[in-house]
């Protein structure tokens, strides 16, 4: 169970070794660092994964294994705006600057993994394709194909 001193520490690790960024579209919290179980510990909180193995920089055989973890897309955004008030200004303005980028994207937000949004049409089934039901986006789907034929 996550905790306020939980959500404290995260904000001071990341304020010195995070990063806030958008990358392919998708809003990203990534940290990395040399200590695998201080990374274990920010995923675990996050809800994610160590992303694959540890690197190690070029240069030095004597250099540490580099180990990562990112949340990404809405998850990150949630996170984001937890941390926020906790957070320097420098990146307030660069968490400010994501999420009203991430407000005006005309993009359908994913629901995180194992979650599923609800359709417009009707509220209590699943969305299938442009915030449709799936009954609903296939007869829409049979209507621009029959229009596209005539």
């Amino acid at each position: 169970m996550m905790n306020v001193k939980d959500i404290s520490w995260l904000a001071g690790l990341l304020e010195g070794e995070g990063a806030f960024m958008v990358k392919d579209g998708s809003s990203v919290i990534a940290m990395s660092s040399t200590d695998r179980d201080v990374v274990g510990r920010v995923a675990a909180l996050f809800g994610t994964n160590i992303q694959g193995d540890s690197w190690k920089p070029k240069g030095k055989a004597t250099y540490k294994p580099v180990w990562t973890c990112r949340a990404h897309g809405t998850r990150a955004i949630g996170w984001m705006m937890t941390l926020y008030p906790l957070m320097g200004e420098r990146r307030r303005t660069k968490i400010r600057e994501i999420v009203l980028d991430w407000k005006s994207s005309p993009r359908t937000p994913r629901a995180p993994r194992g979650q599923r949004f609800m359709a417009n049409c009707h509220p209590d089934k699943p969305r299938m394709g442009n915030g449709l039901c799936g009954a609903c986006y296939m007869q829409e789907y049979r209507k621009r194909t029959l229009a596209r034929r005539s």
